[in-house]
């Protein structure tokens, strides 16, 4: 949960988010300064996420960085495996779909991710920790 900007902790430059790790609920303070570095134009640019088409959403990055304080910084949390980062946001079950597997019967793939829809269930989508980074494209055209 992420208080509104219009909150009393919004009034003190500071955010609440509560995650759900290891099952028990734990809250995270976050102050509003997000690291910053230097854009290829020479203006400064938010060094991690950004949301929104013009990047001016803020909860992305108070979200990331509570995330970040609650397993103590952005370097763990880099290459993480998003199944268990929405977990610990929405006290889930977390489940891993290997795309070398299930991509080999499409149709069941479908009706699988189907099912976890009409379930209601929040999916995302990660690759494997490849050397080029977000340059790497596997051979199914995942970056």
């Amino acid at each position: 949960m992420i208080l509104t900007k219009e909150s009393e902790w919004a009034k003190l430059g500071c955010f609440c988010v509560r995650f759900y790790r290891n099952d028990k609920e734990e809250y995270v303070i976050v102050d509003d300064y997000f690291p910053q570095m230097d854009g290829e134009d020479g203006k400064p640019q938010w060094a991690f996420v950004s949301g929104g088409d013009k990047g001016d959403e803020l909860w992305p990055m108070v979200l990331e960085k509570a995330y970040a304080k609650l397993y103590g910084s952005y370097s763990a949390i880099e290459a993480g495996k998003i199944q268990y980062a929405l977990a610990d946001m929405i006290k889930g079950f977390p489940e891993q779909i290997d795309l070398r597997q299930d991509a080999k019967n499409l149709d069941v793939f479908w009706e699988k991710l189907k099912n976890l829809k009409r379930q209601g269930a929040l999916m995302g989508a990660g690759s494997p920790e490849n050397p080029m980074g977000d340059a790497a494209v596997n051979q199914l055209g995942i970056v």
